[in-house]
């Protein structure tokens, strides 16, 4: 249902999938140039690229996610001195929320126990705190999104409440099931270990 058997296979799979599903990405994330600068100290913002496509209810996906957390954070990539390989266009891979759900649940499950080297719950934070509130607001809680990007990320993956919740009962048991650390609690109200 609504993909969710991918679960049942490993990330590079599901990123497989949706490579082939949608392509890929016709440019970096950001520009090397501005990369390097900022990196530098040369400059303050980053430059990036037109690589978009929330118009068609499609989100960018840093595949390398599951080695790095945060890879377009400029605090996070100054911090933590990321590559700018990871912001290649063939380190980029597109889906809609409920399948960048399936990519953040597939990282929490294959990097469990390795959180230290993370420095946080790695996927966890991402469907925590950015993607299961998305899909309860706009699904279920019926809350209209103000932008119009927003609106074509919901509009892509809209559905019934009934099926909505089942949905999100699904993928909150495999992140249970997979990452059983996390309580109940926590997954509703969000926790400072979720935080970045």
């Amino acid at each position: 249902m609504y993909g969710l058997e991918l679960l049942h296979g490993t990330y590079q799979e599901a990123v497989s999938v949706f490579l082939t599903k949608y392509g890929g990405a016709t440019d970096d994330y950001f520009s090397e140039k501005s990369y390097a600068r900022f990196k530098a100290g040369e400059i303050k913002t980053l430059a990036k690229r037109k690589i978009s496509r929330t118009s068609e209810g499609l989100y960018c996906h840093h595949i390398d996610e599951d080695k790095m957390i945060m890879i377009a954070s400029p605090n996070f990539i100054r911090s933590r001195d990321i590559p700018f390989d990871y912001q290649r266009k063939d380190r980029l891979v597109y889906c809609n929320l409920i399948e960048h759900g399936i990519l953040h649940l597939l990282i929490a499950s294959e990097t469990y126990g390795r959180e230290s080297e993370f420095g946080c719950l790695p996927g966890v934070g991402g469907y925590v705190n950015f993607i299961r509130p998305n899909l309860i607001q706009w699904l279920i809680d019926g809350v209209e999104p103000k932008l119009s990007w927003q609106k074509a990320c919901r509009d892509a993956v809209l559905m019934n409440k009934h099926a909505a919740r089942k949905l999100i009962k699904q993928m909150d048991r495999f992140l249970f099931d997979h990452y059983p650390s996390i309580t109940k609690k926590e997954l509703e109200e969000g926790c400072e270990a979720f935080q970045y």
